[in-house]
């Protein structure tokens, strides 16, 4: 066995051990799981054991005798709409669009599918997170074994922890289903992104979804019916039903004034949307750098100070959530403030955004400056989207000239240069002489036929493309922490997979953006 596959078996491997615990604040850290969701939703009671066992008309057994009926009855037949989460594909664009197979997910067991979705780190490479997304929401057929519904989660799960609110909500509203584990995930989103009315209005009108009390309470004073919250509050604690850290935040979120001068609550363990809402409503807002990317989407609203609106939008930009147009526009906004840092990004994409519409000279003396303050903050992808592709139209001299080059590369220009990124632009590294260094090697070897791995190309020929892709991009990350055979094996397995263009897109940003000058 080669050391990239032993590095494959090593991940998947690992996938059925990883139990992460509290809030993600490395974004190299597994998924997993998602475990800070509020508890927005009673737990149901499940029927004893003798319930489940003795049916209607059924008298309980005798110890070695069959079960006998006391009566005959008529059965009477329950219709139950399946929803859509259990009906068929869900997701918001056709797989063909995508350039997937209808039988995406078709082949494999669900389990599996969840394990391998939740071993991936949050932060990927950019053009494989892209690959990824599309995955997670693209309405490929379900597995036929069943489990839809877990692979549905895991698919929002994986939306949520990149910071992918409205699209995770949207993938929820596809559904259509009425599944208690979706709800919640759709109330966090609501609350996230300030659309909380909508979420407890849905709650009030769903009789088959239970509420938290304090839930409960924060719906009906968000409702405007401060009476009935309080009431609801003062129920709450009379039963017993609230901790004593619930009834704190509730009781300052109810009647603030009574509260004025006194300290601050301390931060919870686990920081669940919820709680991050009360407190913002209080007046303690919790500063999102290191909570999950989920909540990083609250800082994009408009009531948010600029630069914590550019701060969480670049955030979001790294993990190929937030289209770079928008970051543009939040740079576009207004003066900088001060110097270095976001305010260097700001002055320097705002001068290079001047300069496009002053002509190539100009150009060429902002992309220097401009590439150098992106790239501090690992933001290449973003700045290749943007211009990359006007900057390959251009004659720039010197730095900039190569830096334009690099980036009309990293926006999926072919160049037909001689160098290694010139051929694998064009996917085609068979006139490229290895020169004794791993990684370059490994990637001349992986666009010029180095075969992908049996078994990962055995799964797509039994319908399980998507479990044959997220093996490939584990075998990729591996690969990035510095085993190169690893990186040959991935980009070879991406190829046989169908996804040339992904797999060129990530060598060179490998290359030409993740490697030390």
């Amino acid at each position: 066995m080669t050391r990239a596959r032993s590095a494959l078996a090593a991940l998947i491997a690992s996938t059925w051990l990883a139990h992460p615990s509290g809030a993600q604040d490395a974004e190299s850290e597994p998924l997993a799981a998602i475990d800070w969701l509020s508890e927005s939703l009673r737990a149901e009671p499940q029927p004893t054991a003798s319930a489940r066992q003795t049916p209607p008309g059924v008298r309980a057994p005798v110890p070695g005798e069959a079960p006998v009926a006391s009566a005959v009855e008529t059965p009477r037949v329950t219709a139950i709409p399946l929803g859509a989460a259990n009906a068929g594909p869900v997701g918001l664009w056709p797989p063909s669009r995508a350039g997937l197979p209808e039988t995406l997910w078709a082949g494999s067991d669900p389990g599996r599918l969840v394990d391998l979705i939740g071993a991936l780190p949050i932060q990927i490479s950019p053009p494989l997170q892209a690959l990824l997304r599309d995955m997670m929401l693209v309405s490929a057929a379900p597995p036929r074994v069943g489990g839809a519904e877990l692979l549905l989660r895991a698919r929002v799960d994986r939306l949520l922890a990149t910071g992918d609110i409205d699209e995770a909500r949207a993938l929820i509203d596809a559904a259509g289903s009425s599944d208690p584990e979706l709800f919640r995930r759709d109330f966090d989103t609501a609350l996230l992104s300030g659309r909380e009315q909508e979420s407890c209005a849905r709650l009030e009108g769903s009789p088959r979804l239970a509420p938290t009390w304090p839930v409960r309470v924060f719906c009906l004073a968000r409702s405007g019916d401060w009476a009935a919250a309080a009431l609801t509050m003062g129920t709450a604690r009379a039963l017993g039903d609230i901790s004593d850290a619930e009834e704190a935040l509730l009781s300052r979120f109810l009647d603030p004034d009574l509260y004025e001068g006194e300290p601050d609550l301390p931060l919870p363990d686990r920081m669940t949307p919820l709680e991050f809402r009360l407190r913002e409503a209080i007046g303690t807002p919790v500063p999102t750098g290191s909570l999950p990317l989920a909540f990083i989407a609250s800082d994009l609203r408009p009531m948010v100070g600029w630069k914590a609106q550019i701060e969480a939008a670049e955030r979001l930009s790294r993990g190929g959530t937030l289209p770079p147009e928008r970051l543009l526009d939040l740079y576009r906004r207004g003066r900088p403030a001060a110097s270095g840092g976001v305010w260097e990004r700001v002055a320097t994409m705002q001068a290079l955004d001047a300069a496009f519409g002053a002509g190539p000279e100009a150009v060429g003396q902002a992309l220097p400056p401009a590439y150098a303050a992106m790239a501090s903050a690992h933001q290449e992808p973003a700045l290749a989207a943007l211009w990359g592709r006007r900057l390959a139209r251009l004659s720039l001299p010197g730095d900039a000239g190569k830096i334009a080059h690099d980036l009309a590369l990293l926006a999926g220009i072919e160049s037909t240069g001689t160098g290694l990124a010139d051929a694998i632009s064009r996917g085609d590294t068979r006139n490229m002489t290895p020169a004794g260094r791993p990684l370059p090697d490994a990637l001349i070897a992986a666009f010029a036929g180095a075969p992908a791995p049996d078994g990962l190309m055995a799964l797509a020929e039994s319908d399980r493309q998507g479990e044959a892709l997220l093996q490939a991009i584990a075998l990729f990350e591996a690969g990035r922490q510095g085993d190169p055979a690893s990186v040959r094996d991935a980009l070879a397995a991406l190829r046989g997979l169908g996804q040339d263009r992904k797999a060129r897109a990530a060598a060179l940003h490998l290359l030409l953006a993740e490697q030390p000058e």
